[in-house]
C-alpha cells in the first residue's frame, strides 16, 4: 500500500483563469499512477504528501506519508524509488520502489523472491496486461536522509524485499482495431513502437490485428 500511494511522481498544480480565486488545484502526471494511487483509499494533498481519503474504508491504520526525495523513472533502469516517511512511524525512513519485473528481481533479497515469480509476471504480460513489480525496504531514520541521498541509488536499490505485483489492465479503444483494419486495407504498413514488455506489447499487437498469434506480422 506505501508503495502504491507514494511511489510516483505525481505533483499538484493550480489550473484555471487568471485570478486565484478562479484557480483550481489538480493533480498532475501520468493517468496509470493517478489511477493507482486513487485506488489505495489515499490521495495527494500537497507536493509530495499523500494521505487517507476522508471516511475511506480502506486500511483503517493509514497515515499520512511524505515523499522526502525521489530516484526517478528512468528508461535505462526501467525502475523509480522515492524514499518515504511515515507519520507516527517513529521516524522510519522507507525505500519504495517499482519497475520491470526482470530488473526489480535483480534488487530483491534472494530470500523474498517466490518461486513463481518469472510465471506470475508472464502470465499477466501476455494477456496484455502492464505488469510492475514493487519493493521495499528501511534504509535508516529521517534523521539519516542526506546521508542515504548521498550513497546515491546504486546503494539504495538492493537488499529489496518483494511486495507484490502491480498489474494493470488497460483496455483498448473501441475505435483501434478497425483503424488499423482501415490502415492496412489502404496498402500501409502498420507497425508498434511502444517500452512495454515485450510479451505485453505482442498481446496488444495481436488484439489489434498487427499480429497474428504465433508472433507472425500481418
Amino acid at each position: 500500500l506505501r508503495i502504491m500511494a507514494a511511489g510516483h511522481s505525481l505533483s499538484m498544480a493550480a489550473v484555471g483563469g487568471g485570478s486565484k480565486r478562479s484557480k483550481r488545484i489538480h493533480v498532475v502526471g501520468d493517468p496509470l499512477e493517478q489511477a493507482v494511487l486513487g485506488g489505495t483509499g489515499f490521495c495527494l494533498v500537497g507536493n509530495n504528501i499523500v494521505a487517507p481519503v476522508p471516511d475511506s474504508a480502506a486500511i483503517d491504520a493509514k497515515k499520512v506519508l511524505t515523499i522526502l526525495h525521489r530516484f526517478a523513472f528512468s528508461s535505462k533502469l526501467k525502475r523509480m524509488t522515492t524514499l518515504v516517511s511515515e507519520e507516527g512511524g517513529q521516524g522510519t525512513l522507507w525505500a519504495l520502489s517499482k519497475g520491470a519485473p526482470e530488473t526489480i528481481k535483480e534488487l530483491l533479497d534472494s530470500d523474498s523472491i517466490p518461486p513463481d515469480f518469472d510465471d506470475a509476471a508472464f502470465h499477466h504480460m501476455s494477456r496484455g496486461r502492464r505488469v510492475l513489480a514493487m519493493a521495499y525496504r528501511k534504509v535508516g531514520t529521517t534523521r539519516d536522509l542526506q546521508a542515504v541521498k548521498d550513497e546515491g541509488r546504486d546503494r539504495v536499490e538492493r537488499e529489496f524485499t518483494f511486495a507484490g505485483f502491480l498489474v494493470l489492465d488497460c483496455p483498448l479503444k473501441p475505435e483501434s482495431k478497425p483503424v488499423m483494419t482501415e490502415l492496412k486495407k489502404s496498402g500501409h504498413a502498420v507497425v508498434m513502437i511502444t517500452g512495454d514488455a515485450l510479451l505485453t506489447a505482442a498481446e496488444v499487437a495481436r488484439q489489434v490485428g498487427i499480429m497474428k498469434r504465433g508472433g507472425k506480422q500481418v
